[in-house]
């Protein structure tokens, strides 16, 4: 067995001779993370190659368990003895927040636009030896008075020599605007650029969720603020219906860890409690502030956070 395993290392490592050519309507960027999907699915072959290698080994000894944490705040983390190489399940970039409005029964703000999410990358290490751990904010809520929302911050990882990035997602856009965040990373969707559409939602990879774009802020008081976009399974937060004389705000782009918040609905002549919604999953976005007769505040978006795998 182990005379196959051998021979067909070579081939497996030997990757000098690949080449990769743009395909036609494949833009300059997508070409690029084509690219880097393919490295890291190769790392990611080598990685669980030796893996299986030392789970087979350490079960002479005892039974090897997979152990799971989310980190949500900037630390160091040490790996326990034997474990040489850490699955990065996800890493995901802060969520941006959503816009101010200032006075104004039509001025509704955008929805902020979710961080980017590494998926299923594989990180080595040296048991005894700290990776460095830095978690992405989420956006500043906009002050009141037709403000842009914050972005979001970037998450990272790193072994010293290597370090893996996700990138925030963009803050929703000021109430005489309305358009939603971008969603973070170089292919992360677009915000909405109107009430008729959601923000958009960019295709996930087995290693890549690029964050969702966050919803448009209504600026007719008849027309509801649209819904930020999804993120795999999880769905934008919803955009707020207006009453009739002021409009909705837009919905935050999801993340993968959850939905994005709902946009501030009018209610009572003014937005619920004067603010708006912040977001709650890991790495979405801020809902949009509603349309209303005085200045309101943006929704924040929420802080990003890395979930490790390990075996022992």
């Amino acid at each position: 067995a182990m005379s196959g395993r051998s021979s067909r290392l070579p081939r497996l490592v030997t990757a000098s001779n690949t080449q990769f050519i743009q395909g036609e309507g494949e833009t300059t960027e997508e070409f690029q993370q084509r690219q880097q999907d393919w490295i890291q699915d190769f790392r990611s072959s080598v990685y669980r190659e030796l893996q299986g290698i030392y789970s087979l080994i350490v079960k002479q000894a005892g039974e090897v368990k997979p152990n799971t944490e989310i980190i949500t705040t900037g630390t160091t983390w040490t790996p326990p003895a034997g474990v040489y190489a850490v699955l990065v399940s996800r890493l995901q970039a802060g969520g941006g927040a959503s816009g101010s409005m200032g006075s104004g029964s039509t001025n509704a703000s955008g929805g902020g636009g979710s961080g980017e999410c590494l998926r299923n990358r594989w990180l080595s290490c040296t048991p005894g030896v700290a990776l460095t751990i830095s978690i992405g904010a989420g956006g500043t809520a906009a002050a009141a008075g037709n403000n842009d929302g914050g972005n979001g911050g970037d998450t990272t990882i790193s072994n010293g020599t290597t370090t893996l990035t996700a990138a925030g997602g963009g803050g929703g856009k000021k109430g005489n605007t309305h358009t939603g965040g971008k969603g973070g990373g170089v292919l992360g969707a677009a915000g909405a650029t109107s009430a008729a559409a959601p923000g958009g939602t960019a295709a996930s990879t087995s290693h890549l969720s690029p964050g969702a774009g966050g919803g448009y802020g209504s600026s007719a008081a008849a027309t509801p603020g649209s819904a930020g976009g999804a993120c795999d399974e999880m769905a934008g937060g919803a955009g707020a219906a207006g009453d009739g004389t002021r409009s909705g705000g837009g919905g935050g782009g999801a993340s993968s860890f959850g939905p994005g918040a709902n946009g501030s609905a009018p209610s009572g002549g003014d937005s619920v409690a004067g603010t708006s919604p912040a977001a709650t999953s890991y790495g979405a976005g801020g809902g949009g502030a509603s349309g209303g007769g005085t200045s309101r505040q943006g929704g924040a978006g929420a802080p990003g956070a890395i979930e490790l795998v390990w075996w022992e």
